[in-house]
């Protein structure tokens, strides 16, 4: 699966992600890159609206949900929860397909 495929995947269903509270989300990792391999997980990092109760099942909920729109196994993180010594080299390569106050498909490279 191609970066921009599962950009566009991401971005098409932004009113849905949303409904489950989340403001912002895009990829990081080798699906980033374009790297990823035909057993590698993409790796999806979200922001969710301050006011939305998002819980473990949410949480979980959301996860599962992204790999059927992907067709792939999710693997999800918040930026805020990645250990700090590390997140800027798990996010370097981030690309935004959702972000809060942009309109559908604002990239962030």
């Amino acid at each position: 699966m191609r970066r921009d495929e599962i950009l566009s995947i991401l971005s098409s269903n932004r009113d849905e992600l949303q409904g489950m509270g989340v403001e912002s989300i895009g990829i990081y990792g080798a699906a980033a890159r374009d790297e990823l391999g035909p057993s590698d997980k993409i790796e999806v990092f979200v922001e969710f609206h301050p006011d939305a109760p998002i819980g473990l099942f949410g949480f979980v909920d959301l996860r599962l949900r992204l790999g059927e729109l992907m067709g792939r196994e999710a693997s999800l993180a918040e930026p805020e929860a990645l250990r700090e010594w590390r997140r800027g080299y798990y996010l370097n390569d981030a690309i935004y397909a959702v972000r809060a106050g942009a309109g559908i498909g604002a990239y962030a490279e």
